[in-house]
């Protein structure tokens, strides 16, 4: 049996593009248990319970161009309707109103980390003025269910509006469906309304097991564009670049008994047929199928495609589509001719027929025959019209076999026949002469769409790798002196597919080439030179240059061969083909031969291509066999400068140097060898790029992705191979290519090149050079330019824009004073760079004191410089000096969350700068730390009640947990001045107590009534000053008013309040009001000093001589004691830090440094400490002698 197979027509696209391959999925390791029976493992898959999986998609996206406009408003502000589609004026008017509004930041922990954040609101702040909008959204459930395969009738969904999203640019849009709502029992899926909107960006992508769909939101902005998806699928979204957008998102609820409506957890069966195309997509070319042709159960007689698939094909298609795409398959649809012929059953007319019954019905007397008589003799199969399932065509005819190619079911002949047929010829009951007779031929013709699966880099024309060595050993036997018309076919099959460019090309040129020299066809040799391209022909055919001599004679192929020799890209390729042709057997290769040779030689000398990071070695091997250095320096070296790579030029300097020291041989050569090199060198450098961005692998276990980033890694190859070589002069011109900020990248300005260079290539690069040094031999000459560079990094980083320096940074930066500098180099450069980089950022002079301390004697020390402890308490007094100490109550806006809330706690902040002191032993600082906290301009009632009271406890337990006493200095003053300035502001004199009649006449009042007790009580014991008895009604109003008339004359005043029930406003007087709070606030008093201390004799001797004083104001007994006692720390205390003075370092004059040195002049001349730091806009809580408070003088 043969199948018609016709491999001439060509497709009218490349096979290849049926549908595009994600690569980076395309990529599986490789399978242990690799699947054997390819097709089997996927029919059992495709008709199994791998259609369950798949009732429905798991996403849903569409865009609706007549959805009306919702007329959206807000129910908090009056912006009124939001004009659609929306533009910068429209979203600009909703985020003006954002502040106050219920508007709220979308939680960071929901988003991708490097986007920003979107603005969501509550749904139940929006309304809908147009009706048609409820319709719409109708609507949408039901198109969102059709396609998730949810049956509405058993689940009669709801939707409830749950947020309005509001993206602005660099923001992302990210259905949150792992909400509190959509993780209950009722919610199923979510869905995301994208109002029409001006804005760029936006790609949805959604994911299910190892299936995943993108959406570009941003194709139709102008129109409202719905995605939705089930609840438990992940949704993530690229940033918007420009523009805004508003987006409604729905929950859809479950409300019937029945179960909620999910996609399927078991994906077994998906799983399993991954496993089948990664079998088949790594198994053994000889043993895997080339295609499997898969019958689908419909019929789509016009323009096959995926989108006119109904039922189970459609979904089958359809998943099967997303798992090819992964695993590097192409699909395609094609129209199945099955052609069944033989022998009819037919017996001859009813009434010459010796079996005839009278019960055969009337229909088989109908003239219809269409069965076989022992079933049919032949089954041929044509597949025609293959597209891909865009419906484009891709072969006219795809060639089949029943009996070899792979299809589903195996017995695709039998199985379409199950179905009625499409055509059928039958010729006839044949009669004889004698009476007789016999059946006729009977052909019928079955027709059905089939589903072709195809690894990507197959070529379904010719198909495999076997068919083209089949075409090689076919073509290799030939022994004729010209083509037969099976072998020309079988040239032209292999030119084409060399042409289409895909695979083995060169094979192909090479095996034809060799038929073209037999068959002395100097066309085809012609055609095969140029498949391979002029680039790689003098390659590629070298092998046969001399066989295309003998066979068409050198005049014939003199201009191809020059075309060749000099469209080759590669020098290794130029002189291959020269010494192949030199190389030749005496006889073959003279004549005209040789003096062309000698020319074309003297040509690619003089004509070098531009090498590859291959050619250093080959050149050199050229050149020593072309005159050595001096073809080097005089043929060489200026090509080299002008066509060459910096990195080449580095290399073949290294190359060079390295064949000198193996090889060294005349004193000429070498000096000649020597100077080659410092060229190379100096011109590499000058071309050097050491800006050039380099892919950066994050540290293991980071969630942070590689990135492209300028490195030091170039700049220290060109610095060793300068030492290596004996070139040191050169790293001066390398240190003025990293130092030369005058030109600027396309992509970038010069600050901005500035900034990444130092903090990409210079600071990185000072520790390694550093290290670097210290391995030259002691007494070695300094190399030149080594001490620019370390001085100019700092100039750089000065006077570059502004960034954060992380610990890596700071990290090198001392590292390079332990390798380089010493302490005179951290002192007098590192320090004052760092000290005057604006902002000031504290996490970076954290880093740097951590890492002072780390290396505190690993830093050498210079002579008369400071050293790197006296810089550390420097370090610490700049951070005390900068930190945020503010007043209370203060609030600032979070751009970040969109929230207003109280800024950082001073007490937290005084903690933690305490514990810096303690950590790194610098007690002596604490009192600079407290006296940050008694800023005069932060202390009144509010800030001692909220502040000052509550760090009691606080600082007594940091006390503890560092073995401190509290009776030590200053923390013993601390604590008395927090009570007496509480005893101040909060409790003062003692007043007198309320006289005897009122508080008789109240005791008087004989009413029992519920609210008569209440407010009488309130008078007598009750807190506060004024109380507002509520929805009393006027007669209970009135009659409160005639007791509190009759009992409480001089005790209150009071007053009706207004409204549908009318309250009762109670106000003490003073003389019931102010015993009352004093008691109060004696008795926090007592509290205030249980949290000093609970031992009585350990307070009273962290009070001191205040210590009577405070007793007998708490009594109640006038104070007599004069008030002296100043708040600690003082100027002196201090150790000279509340007076701005600080440590300043001279180049020229050392200042020595004691624990607590006293204050000292400031001078412009001196190198910056605190003192000289420069100056900027400094906040009220900076610490000046003015600012140190006399607790003792202060009025309340």
């Amino acid at each position: 049996m043969e199948t018609s197979v016709n491999r001439g027509s060509a497709p009218p696209k490349d096979i290849l593009e049926n549908a595009p391959i994600d690569n980076a999925a395309a990529e599986e390791a490789i399978i242990d248990a690799s699947s054997t029976d390819i097709r089997g493992g996927m029919e059992k898959v495709l008709d199994g319970d791998f259609l369950e999986c798949y009732k429905g998609s798991f996403a849903f996206c569409r865009t609706y161009r007549d959805a009306p406009n919702p007329g959206l408003s807000f129910s908090f502000n009056d912006i009124g309707t939001v004009g659609l589609p929306l533009s910068t004026r429209e979203a600009n008017a909703i985020l003006s109103a954002i502040p106050g509004s219920p508007f709220t930041r979308v939680e960071q922990s929901d988003l991708d980390a490097k986007a920003a954040n979107g603005w969501e609101l509550d749904g139940v702040h929006a309304k809908f003025v147009y009706p048609e909008w409820k319709t719409y959204i109708k609507r949408i459930v039901d198109d969102v269910c059709a396609a998730l395969g949810i049956d509405i009738t058993l689940t009669k969904p709801r939707h409830k509006l749950r947020k309005v999203i509001l993206c602005d640019p660099g923001s992302i849009l990210l259905p949150r469906v792992q909400s509190e709502s959509a993780t209950t029992s009722t919610a199923f899926a979510t869905i995301t309304v994208l109002l029409p909107s001006f804005f760029t960006g936006l790609v949805a992508k959604l994911s299910h097991g190892h299936t995943s769909q993108a959406y570009d939101l941003s194709e139709k902005t102008l129109y409202t564009t719905v995605l939705a998806q089930y609840a438990d699928v992940p949704c993530s979204t690229t940033p918007i670049t420009s523009g805004y957008t508003l987006a409604l998102s729905y929950d859809v609820v479950h409300t019937t008994a029945t179960p909620r409506p999910s996609l399927p957890t078991d994906l077994n069966a998906v799983e399993a047929l991954r496993h089948v195309l990664i079998s088949w997509k790594q198994a053994d070319r000889t043993m895997a199928p080339d295609k499997i042709v898969y019958l689908l159960d419909g019929y789509y007689r016009k323009n096959p495609r995926a989108s006119v698939l109904e039922g189970v094909d459609a979904r089958r298609v359809k998943a099967l589509r997303m798992l090819a795409m992964q695993c590097g398959f192409r699909l395609g649809l094609a129209h199945l001719e099955i052609e069944r012929c033989g022998t009819a059953d037919d017996h001859g007319p009813r009434h010459q027929c010796l079996e005839y019954n009278e019960s055969d019905t009337e229909e088989e007397d109908d003239g219809t025959v269409d069965d076989f008589a022992g079933g049919p003799d032949e089954i041929l199969a044509t597949v025609t019209n293959l597209v891909n399932l865009d419906g484009t065509l891709l072969l006219e005819k795809l060639a089949f076999d029943l009996d070899n190619d792979h299809s589903i079911p195996t017995d695709i002949g039998e199985a379409v026949a199950e179905r009625d047929y499409c055509t059928r010829e039958y010729e006839g009951y044949q009669r004889d002469r004698y009476g007789g007779g016999r059946a006729g031929f009977l052909q019928l013709g079955y027709h059905r769409t089939v589903l072709v699966i195809w690894p990507q880099f197959i070529s379904l024309e010719m198909t495999f790798d076997d068919d083209i060595d089949s075409a090689f050993t076919t073509l290799r036997k030939a022994d004729s002196a010209r083509p037969t018309e099976t072998e020309h076919a079988l040239v032209k099959t292999l030119v084409k597919v060399a042409a289409d460019g895909r695979r083995r090309t060169h094979d192909i040129a090479r095996n034809l080439s060799t038929v073209a020299y037999r068959w002395f066809d100097l066309s085809l040799w012609i055609r095969v030179v140029d498949l391979c391209g002029p680039s790689h022909a003098a390659f590629v055919l070298c092998d046969g240059l001399v066989s295309a001599i003998q066979a068409f004679k050198f005049g014939a192929v003199r201009t191809t061969f020059e075309n060749m020799l000099r469209s080759a890209q590669s020098n290794a390729h130029r002189f291959g083909f020269l010494d192949t042709l030199a190389d030749a057997e005496d006889g073959i290769c003279n004549g005209d031969v040789l003096p062309w040779l000698t020319g074309q030689r003297a040509w690619a000398l003089e004509n070098l291509a531009a090498p590859s990071e291959e050619d250093p070695s080959v050149l050199l091997s050229i050149a020593y066999k072309h005159g050595g250095p001096a073809c080097l320096r005089d043929i060489f070296l200026h090509q080299l400068k002008e066509n060459s790579s910096p990195d080449f030029l580095l290399s073949f300097a290294l190359c060079i140097w390295t064949e000198k020291v193996q090889k060294s041989g005349l004193e000429d050569d070498d000096s000649v060898t020597a100077a080659l090199v410092a060229a190379l060198l100096r011109a590499a450098v000058s071309k050097a790029d050491f800006d050039v961005p380099v892919e950066v692998t994050p540290p293991t276990g980071s969630d942070a992705v590689p990135s492209l980033k300028p490195s030091p890694a170039m700049v220290i190859r060109y610095f060793d191979a300068c030492l290596q070589t004996g070139n040191e002069a050169l790293v001066d011109d390398i240190v003025d290519r990293l130092t030369d900020t005058s030109r600027a990248t396309p992509s970038s300005t010069g600050s901005q090149q500035t900034r990444i260079r130092v903090q990409c290539v210079l600071l990185p690069l000072l520790p390694v050079l550093g290290a670097r040094l210290q391995t030259r031999p002691s007494g070695a000459p300094p190399i030149p330019g080594v001490d620019k560079l370390f001085e100019a990094t700092f100039q750089l980083f000065t006077e570059s824009p502004p960034f954060g320096l992380s610990k890596s940074d700071v990290d090198n930066i001392v590292e390079t004073c332990v390798l380089y500098g010493g302490s005179g180099f951290l002192a007098y450069t590192v320090w004052p760079a760092l000290m005057t980089l604006p902002p000031y950022r504290e996490p970076t002079m954290l880093a740097f004191l951590q890492a002072l301390q780390d290396d505190l004697h690993r830093i050498p020390l210079s002579d008369a410089a400071p050293t790197p402890g006296m810089l550390a308490t420097e370090v610490l007094k700049l951070i005390i000096t900068e930190a945020g100490f503010n007043r209370y109550p203060t609030s600032h806006y979070d751009s970040k969350t969109g929230r207003t809330g109280p800024s950082q706690d001073n007490r937290s902040k005084a903690i933690a700068l305490l514990r810096l002191c303690v950590k790194h032993g610098q007690t002596g600082l604490c009192s600079a730390v407290l006296a940050r906290m008694f800023d005069r301009s932060f202390v009144d009632s509010d800030y001692i009640q909220k502040v000052l009271v509550p760090f009691i406890p606080e600082l007594r337990q940091f006390l503890v947990s560092n073995n401190i006493s509290p009776c030590d200095e200053p923390f013993d003053m601390v604590f008395t001045s927090i009570v007496k300035l509480w005893a101040t502001h909060d409790l003062g004199p003692k007043p007198a107590n309320p006289p005897d009649s009122i508080l008789a006449n109240l005791q008087r009042n004989a009413c029992r009534c519920r609210h008569c007790l209440d407010v009488f009580d309130f008078l007598l014991r009750g807190e506060g000053k004024t109380r507002t008895f509520e929805q009393l009604g006027l007669p209970k109003c009135n009659h409160l008013a005639t007791q509190l008339a009759s009992y409480a004359p001089g005790a209150a005043t009071w007053s009706v309040t207004r409204g549908f029930h009318q309250g009762l406003e109670v106000k003490k007087a003073d003389v019931l009001y102010q015993p009352l709070r004093w008691m109060t606030a004696q008795a926090q008093g007592q509290a205030i000093l249980r949290s000093v201390s609970m031992d009585q004799n350990e307070l009273q001797r962290i009070l001191g001589d205040s210590y009577q004083e405070l007793m007998n104001t708490l009594d109640g007994q006038p104070d007599t004691a004069q008030r002296t006692t100043h708040l600690v720390p003082t100027a002196a205390t201090a150790s000279g830090f509340a007076t701005g003075a600080g440590l300043r370092f001279s180049s020229d004059t050392a200042v020595p440094l004691v624990a607590n040195p006293a204050p000292a002049p400031t001078s412009a001349s001196q190198l910056p400490g605190l003192a000289t730091r420069e100056s900027r806009k400094r906040k009220a809580s900076q610490l000046e002698t003015g600012d140190v408070i006399d607790l003792t003088t202060m009025s309340p």
